[in-house]
């Protein structure tokens, strides 16, 4: 199940912008995986579009020299630097961090394709995985601010969001050694097999509670 929550937060100053791309940038939250048996570097953030070299998407100055320059641009007064939004999915997901590299660079390139640069960190340090995105609020296109209408953009997050985890949970119907990976690294424990029958980490921990109950 996703969760899309579109922060009313005032980002009205260059040092908020600052103070938000630092947070949704943090190597501690974006570049290892503290609570899954997994460890990722450097694949966690992002920005679109691609307006610097790589090696600086990551670089929360680099972004936020970039975004700054946007607000700057626009010669009438600016009343808000960045939106922030957040996709977060159940714990009971089977979704890893390095899974939803996908969906966050396909949302950043739709708000990308409209003008606003957009920066994304997804943060692997709850069991729950979340992406957190930074919306420039003014367009690189017209220098207009941020215009889109709160229901049209919440309905654009729910859909994208809806048809990723779809194909996602296609692929793991599909490829069941994937999702016994992931229940293994979600719930600490490794496949446990009985004769040919696999036993997905989670099964195993079912049923344990069910010989307990029995007893």
């Amino acid at each position: 199940m996703c969760y899309i929550e579109l922060k009313n937060d005032k980002y009205e100053t260059s040092e908020d912008l600052k103070h938000l791309l630092q947070y949704i940038l943090r190597l501690d939250k974006t570049a290892e995986d503290s609570q899954r048996a997994n460890t990722i570097t450097n694949t966690l953030a992002g920005c679109q579009p691609a307006m610097i070299p790589n090696e600086y998407l990551c670089d929360p100055s680099a972004v936020y020299n970039l975004m700054l320059f946007e607000v700057r641009r626009r010669q009438k007064g600016t009343t808000q630097f960045a939106k922030h939004r957040i996709v977060s999915f159940a714990v009971t997901d089977c979704i890893l961090p390095q899974d939803v590299v996908s969906l966050a660079e396909r949302i950043a390139s739709i708000y990308a394709k409209n003008g606003f640069i957009t920066a994304y960190g997804i943060h692997a340090d709850r069991f729950n995985v979340h992406i957190h995105f930074a919306v420039c609020a003014v367009s690189f296109q017209t220098q207009n601010m941020f215009h889109i209408q709160w229901e049209a953009e919440r309905k654009m997050l729910v859909s994208v969001t809806n048809q990723w985890k779809s194909e996602f949970d296609e692929m793991l119907q599909n490829n069941i050694p994937m999702r016994q990976s992931r229940e293994a690294a979600l719930y600490g424990d490794d496949i446990v097999r009985y004769g040919s029958v696999p036993i997905t980490a989670k099964g195993q921990m079912v049923q344990n509670r069910r010989a307990k109950i029995g007893k």
